[in-house]
């Protein structure tokens, strides 16, 4: 303090100050005090305007990140990260220490004067996440107590028993353990499982010296004391529930809608905890069609037999883990940084979109977040109070967390870290370093037990156990030398999915975008310096490590799949933390000002961060996530659809029809009462015959049979078929075909043309070709008969056709003459599919003509009946194919089968007439709508493809992409496929000139040569 007259703030007196003088002489106000404390004060604005551009620098790095001049933001996250690291560096984040203050300075008597009337702040109770012992007493005994004749040895003798009920909790184990190595009933290995648990915890309290305690409160009906409830806790609790039903209103609106399907993992979910509770005493360790043990399972089964099994059965339970998720962040954080920081962290969780997306997934995934955060909390709990009770608490939490997610196996290491720290500080500090070496054993002791019946499954079939893992790790299905690229990649990647590119899997995340949220991830850098700087704080120092430890499930996985946020889905705890801690350290900073417009300013702007956040998450989710076609589409969307409109679609009594994709639905098997569909195919099942529905058909066919759709809305415009797209229309996830039975009775038959003695024609519909007349009934006027259409050939084999009448008549079958009066009968090998067929009939005749027809299944001639024949739009299209099995070079004889092939966009699971290895060659023309360049290209090819237009070789084995110029007009096309192995799978794409993308070639582009339709025997 320097020499000269200074203004008492209180008296308004001017006194003269000295070097040792620290009161004033009037009203014995302590100058130094406050002159400090304006210091202080001036310090703490600069410390929160540092804050401020450490929060600015980092926006920016955000803004710049995605831009070319990427070192840009690396420069502004830089200088964010070393401007917040100066602000906090000596400034305790969390809570104050629940330290003693030291009492004020002792007045001279006759200096006393009143108070001053500045206001000062008491700290809250308790510490700050530095981890330490409490030296825990043991509670004497009242000597008025019930109990009185428990002497001080009665102490040891209740430690005595906890070690020995510890022993019995063991035994209790393996008795466990014996049963469920044996075979089902497994209900008292259960028991016997539950027991040890429940003998394990108990005995702890007891090792700790508090059952008798307990019991004797009990026992003296002095219960468990209630200390009376202040107004900052029935606020803090308001705020809590608040926070949870903001939660639970994001998880649960529109539960049944959105995610819009029910995913196959859900499914499967759904069927084992059915299963699980139907035989309670049958409920195995391990879910082997989850890949993780049945103790999730089993919840959804129950809630499954309580409120009924439907879409939400499964997510009702992710929504509980969710909630219980924001409670146990809040707990964590409330260890570490305080009361109001830890409702700042439990406000994160409940709107951050990472954890909402899949707290409303049925999925068993979301319950490990929850079950590590308690796990870490009760750890930092157990490091403060001491007691053995409760490192058996946090040692049961990672059991449990070890239950329901592998990738949670990761998660001791992080609680050795702390236990190290913590050891080695108590070590340091000189406190009882042994207890909590002796804490950890506990941890450890209790974690076995709750995970003895996963481990000795794990053991003795380790085979299911690892299988999951050896499927989707890098090092199962890569050597080291090759591994180690792939893992540094997957490194980069999911160091960079906070801030610059996500998951693309849109089940977990809007495809590639950042896994956080523009304001969140500028926090995350800040609170990750933070915590750096802070490394004396065991809590704060962990919560890096825990992010970096937790992804490794991820970083391990296959690299085509990097970065996988559900793998890393337990980072999410320590990233709401460290997101919080740039918050929890304004918060602080704001508190200690005076001037109450700074002060009221910082926490407004915390709340505005926070309201951004939230508003950033909220509509990410239910907006920009819900409407992107990746994300809703992946979530077996189709399927689900499919089921929900399958009971209307059998109320009208409609047949269902769909595509190899959908034979079988579970979904719709499990939720509705679908019967088992027919398959629908190419091209013996298109077009319908109406006897295969009393009112009509519905056809659900998977997006890669577009084709098919485009055939189907040829044949039948007045039907209602139509794509089931995404809810912008950009990605179809199915097509729907309603085809009534009028619509299809109305194109069968042939067109009649009849000729008027005038020239002129008439046109009416044949509906067979039993009788056929060029003068009748129909027009009597005519002169001649010209029946035309297509006929369906649905089977292969040997076909007789045979021309009966007295009437002059021929037939012709694609083109070539196959009847007439000098030849009546024919024997033919027709492809398989649509055909032209022409029959012409002269007047005069008695009763006209008549064709019939043999097919391989029947004994006798017979007219061709009515379903097999079409009339326009129905035509024949794409190319027809002949098949030659155990070929690889085109031979000279007869194929073996032949088949039509209505387009060159196969489908999946395409199913070829003839077992591999065969050879398969398609003819036909092309149809190029304009002259210039065509592109062509071979996608999911399993073969080998040629293709050549024009005698010109476009594509050849092995060649992935061609061209070829073509003028306008039909071009002779052929394709050749030597299929050596399943799967038979290829598809040819083309793009004409004047096109910007590669598409499928529309099916009325092809037309099969007619010299190859079929082969006459006779």
């Amino acid at each position: 303090m320097v020499n000269g007259p200074v203004i008492c703030t209180v008296c308004g007196a001017e006194i003269s100050v000295v070097e040792n003088q620290r009161f004033c002489q009037y009203c014995g106000e302590e100058l130094r005090r406050r002159a400090r404390a304006k210091i202080a004060q001036s310090h703490t604005a600069r410390r929160l305007g540092l804050v401020g551009l450490a929060l600015l620098c980092a926006l920016a790095a955000q803004f710049l990140i995605g831009d070319e001049l990427r070192w840009l933001a690396v420069a502004a996250g830089l200088a964010g990260v070393v401007v917040v690291a100066l602000s906090g560096w000596s400034l305790r984040i969390g809570r104050p220490s629940s330290g003693r203050r030291a009492a004020p300075p002792t007045l001279p008597a006759a200096s006393q004067a009143p108070a001053s009337s500045a206001r000062v702040e008491e700290p809250e109770s308790e510490g700050d996440g530095n981890a330490g012992v409490a030296q825990s007493g043991e509670d004497g005994l009242r000597p008025e107590s019930a109990l009185n004749w428990l002497a001080a040895d009665t102490r040891r003798s209740e430690k005595i028993g906890g070690y020995c009920g510890l022993a019995v909790s063991l035994l209790l184990t393996a008795f466990s353990l014996a049963g469920f190595a044996g075979e089902p009933p497994w209900l008292s290995a259960w028991a016997g499982y539950g027991l040890a648990v429940l003998t394990a915890m108990l005995s702890l309290v007891a090792i700790d010296g508090r059952l008798v305690n307990i019991a004797q409160r009990l026992l003296n009906s002095r219960g468990i004391a209630i200390k009376p409830v202040g107004w900052r806790t029935i606020a803090t609790a308001a705020a809590l529930v608040a926070i949870l039903l903001l939660a639970a209103v994001i998880r649960t609106y529109h539960l049944n809608e959105l995610p819009p399907g029910l995913y196959i993992d859900e499914l499967t979910i759904l069927e084992s905890g059915k299963h699980f509770f139907n035989e309670l005493d049958r409920v195995p360790v391990w879910d082997s069609r989850n890949n993780t043990g049945s103790l999730y399972g089993f919840l959804v089964g129950l809630i499954s037999e309580v409120a009924g099994l439907s879409m939400t059965s499964g997510r009702l339970v992710s929504v509980f883990f969710g909630l219980a998720g924001v409670v146990a962040v809040f707990l964590l954080a409330r260890m570490i940084l305080g009361t109001v920081p830890a409702l700042m962290a439990a406000f994160l969780m409940a709107v951050t979109q990472w954890g909402v997306n899949w707290s409303r997934i049925g999925m068993f995934n979301i319950a490990s977040p929850f079950f590590i955060a308690l796990t870490a909390w009760l750890t930092l709990r157990s490091l403060r109070s001491g007691r053995f009770f409760d490192f058996g608490l946090a040692g049961a939490a990672l059991g449990l967390g070890i239950w329901t997610y592998s990738a949670s196996y990761f998660f001791p290491l992080v609680i050795g870290l702390i236990m190290l720290h913590a050891v080695i500080f108590a070590a340091i500090r000189r406190q009882d370093w042994k207890r909590l070496l002796a804490g950890g054993v506990v941890m450890g002791i209790i974690t076995a037990i709750v995970i003895a019946p996963l481990a000795e499954f794990a053991i003795s079939d380790s085979e299911a156990f690892f299988a999951r893992a050896r499927q989707t790790a890098i090092l199962g299905n890569t050597p080291w030398p090759e591994a180690w690229p792939q893992i540094k990649h997957t490194v980069t990647k999911h160091l960079g999915m906070f801030h610059i590119a996500g998951d693309q899997n849109g089940r977990h995340n809007v495809p590639g975008a950042p896994m956080l949220d523009f304001v969140s991830g500028a926090l995350l850098l800040l609170g990750v310096a933070l915590a750096v700087v802070r490394w004396r704080s065991a809590a704060l120092l962990a919560l890096p490590c825990w992010a970096l430890v937790m992804m490794l499930p991820g970083i391990l996985s296959l690299s085509y799949e990097a970065p996988q946020s559900l793998r890393s889905i337990n980072v999410i705890p320590a990233i709401i933390l460290l997101i919080t801690l740039p918050l929890a350290l304004t918060w602080r900073l704001s508190g200690a000002l005076r001037q109450d417009s700074l002060r009221r300013g910082a926490r407004l702007t915390l709340t505005v961060i926070l309201a951004v956040i939230a508003l950033l998450n909220i509509r990410g989710y239910f907006v920009t996530w819900a409407e992107d076609p990746g994300a809703f589409s992946s979530f077996s969307t189709d399927t689900t659809f499919i089921a929900q409109d399958v009971p209307h679609q059998l109320g009208s009594g409609r047949t269902i029809l769909v595509t190899r994709d959908y034979a079988h639905n579970s979904t719709a098997g499990m939720l509705t009462s679908w019967p088992a569909p027919d398959v629908i195919t190419l091209p013996a099942d298109v077009p319908l015959a109406p006897e295969r529905s009393r009112r009509g058909v519905v056809i659900y066919l998977s997006p890669r049979e577009r084709s098919l759709f485009h055939t189907l809305r040829r044949y039948y415009p007045d039907a209602d078929i139509a794509p089931v797209s995404t809810p912008n229309g950009e990605r179809p996830l199915y097509y729907r075909a309603i085809i009534d039975r009028e619509i299809l009775a109305d194109r069968q038959g042939l067109t009649g043309r009849y000729t008027l003695p005038d020239g002129s024609v008439q046109e009416k519909i044949l509906t067979g070709v039993g009788n056929l007349q060029a003068s009748g009934p129909e027009v009597a006027d005519a002169v001649e008969l010209l029946a035309e259409g297509a006929l369906q050939i649905r089977q292969p084999g040997t076909y007789t056709f045979v021309l009966e009448g007295d009437a002059t008549a021929a037939v012709w079958l694609d083109g070539r003459l196959l009847l007439s009066g000098e030849k009546t009968r024919a024997v033919i090998e027709p492809a398989v599919g649509l055909h032209n067929l022409q029959a012409q009939v002269a007047a005069g005749a008695t009763w006209g003509a008549r064709l019939l027809w043999q097919p391989p299944d029947a004994d006798e001639l017979r007219p061709i009946p009515s379903e097999h024949l079409f009339h326009d739009p129905v035509r024949p299209t794409g190319l027809v194919g002949r098949y030659f099995r155990n070929e690889a070079e085109l031979p000279e004889r007869s194929p073996d089968s032949r088949w039509m092939l209505p387009s060159l966009a196969h489908p999946d699971w395409y199913t070829p007439p003839e077992p591999e290895p065969y050879l398969a060659v398609w003819d036909g023309a092309l149809e190029a709508p304009a002259y210039g360049d065509y592109g062509f290209r071979v996608r999911e090819n399993f073969g080998d493809v040629t293709v050549i237009i024009n005698d010109t070789e476009v594509l050849a084995p092995g060649q992935s992409d061609g061209s070829i110029n073509l003028n306008a007009g039909p071009h002779p096309i052929r394709v050749i496929y030597h299929s050596a192995t399943t799967p038979s799978r290829f598809q040819i794409w083309w793009q004409p000139p004047g096109t910007v993308d590669m598409d499928i070639i529309p099916v009325d582009r092809l037309t099969p040569a007619e010299e190859h339709m079929f082969r006459q025997l006779e």
